[in-house]
C-alpha cells in the first residue's frame, strides 16, 4: 500500500473534549490552590474563574457581604483594567502596578499575566505595607530634619548653618559680598537662674520669632547653641547694611518679652564678618565673626562691631 494510503491519527471529539476539561480543571486546582487573589477575565472582562480569596476580596461600605475585584471597581478603573488587560494580550507580557481604588479605599497590587485569551490578574491588598512605607518615610524625613535644626526653636543648627555659608562664599559673584551675624543674649545665665530653665528656653523660643521676623530670604538665621544666633546674608551690597541689620536686630532684644507672666529683658551683643573680606571658609569666617563677637562683650555687650574692630 502506498505511503499516502496510510491512515493518519483518528482524534475523536469526546476524547479531545474530555483532554480539554481535564487540563481545565488542573489549571482551576491550581489556581484556587493559590495563596493570593486571581481572577481569569475574558476579552470583555468577564470573569471566566475567580479563586476563592478572590470572591471576597474587598469590603465596600454598606456592603453585608465582602465582594470580588470586578464589582469592587468604579468605572474610571474597570477602563484603566480593561485597557491594561488589552496591552498584556498585545505585548504578551507580564505588567505589574499598585493602585489605589477609590471604593474600598484600599491600595492594590495587580500582576497581569496574559493566558492566550484570558489574562490571570494576581491581586493583593497592599495598605499596610504602602502605611508603613509612608510612615518610615516619614520618620526618615523627621531624623533628617531633627539632624540639622535645632529641637527647640525649630530654627537650622549649626551644622547646616555651616553648610549654607560654604556655600554662600562658593556661590557668590565676583565683588559680590556676603556677611555673617553672630548674635549672643547678655546675661542669659541669670534668666535660667531666677526664672528656671524652663522659663529660659521660653525665651529662647521668643528670641527666634523676632530673629524670623527680621531676616527674610533668601538670608537665613540658625540657632547655634545655648543662647547664640547666627545670622547669614547673602547678597550684602554694602558693609554699613549688616551695621544696620544688627542694630534692628539688637533693638529687638531690648524690648521686653512676656514669658508666662513676668516682663522679661535681655540684651544682645553682635559679632559681624565679612566674606570674602574677613575669610574665605565658613569655618575661618566662623572663627572672626566669634572675636568680632568678643570685642562686642568687652565693651559691656548691647552693640555690634564688624571684624577688626
Amino acid at each position: 500500500m502506498p505511503d499516502d494510503d496510510v491512515p493518519g491519527p483518528t482524534w475523536e471529539a469526546p476524547t479531545l473534549r474530555h483532554d480539554l476539561d481535564e487540563t481545565r480543571a488542573c489549571l482551576m486546582t491550581a489556581l484556587e490552590s493559590v495563596p493570593g487573589a486571581v481572577v481569569l477575565l475574558s476579552p470583555t472582562l468577564e470573569p471566566v474563574f475567580q479563586n476563592g480569596p478572590a470572591l471576597r476580596a474587598f469590603r465596600l461600605s454598606g456592603a453585608a457581604q465582602p465582594v470580588p475585584l470586578l464589582p469592587a471597581l468604579t468605572p474610571a478603573e474597570m477602563s484603566w483594567l480593561a485597557a491594561a488587560c488589552a496591552a498584556v494580550r498585545r505585548s504578551g507580557d507580564a505588567w505589574m502596578r499598585e493602585r489605589r481604588l477609590e471604593r474600598p479605599n484600599v491600595w492594590v497590587a495587580f500582576r497581569l499575566v496574559p493566558a492566550g485569551s484570558l489574562v490571570a490578574v494576581f491581586f493583593a491588598d497592599v495598605t499596610r505595607r504602602r502605611a508603613a512605607e509612608a510612615e518610615r518615610q516619614r520618620l526618615l524625613t523627621r531624623a533628617g530634619h531633627l539632624a540639622r535644626h535645632d529641637a527647640l526653636t525649630g530654627l537650622p543648627n549649626r551644622l547646616d548653618f555651616h553648610d549654607r555659608l560654604e556655600q554662600a562664599l562658593l556661590d557668590r559673584a565676583a565683588g559680590d559680598r556676603c556677611a555673617l551675624l553672630v548674635l549672643d543674649l547678655d546675661h542669659f545665665g541669670q534668666i535660667n537662674e531666677t526664672w528656671g530653665r524652663g522659663m529660659g528656653d521660653a525665651l529662647l523660643c521668643q528670641v527666634a520669632d523676632r530673629l524670623r521676623a527680621q531676616v527674610h530670604q533668601p538670608d537665613s538665621v540658625v540657632r547655634l547653641g545655648g543662647d547664640e544666633f547666627g545670622v547669614l546674608v547673602t547678597r550684602l551690597v554694602a558693609p554699613s547694611g549688616a551695621g544696620r541689620l544688627a542694630e534692628r536686630l539688637i533693638a529687638q532684644m531690648r524690648q521686653p518679652f512676656g514669658i508666662a507672666g513676668p516682663r522679661v529683658g535681655v540684651g544682645a551683643s553682635v559679632g559681624i564678618a565679612l566674606g570674602p573680606d574677613d575669610a574665605t571658609t565658613a569655618t575661618a569666617l566662623m572663627g572672626v565673626a566669634d572675636a568680632a563677637l568678643a570685642a562686642a562683650k568687652r565693651v559691656g555687650g548691647n552693640t555690634f562691631r564688624f571684624a577688626g574692630g
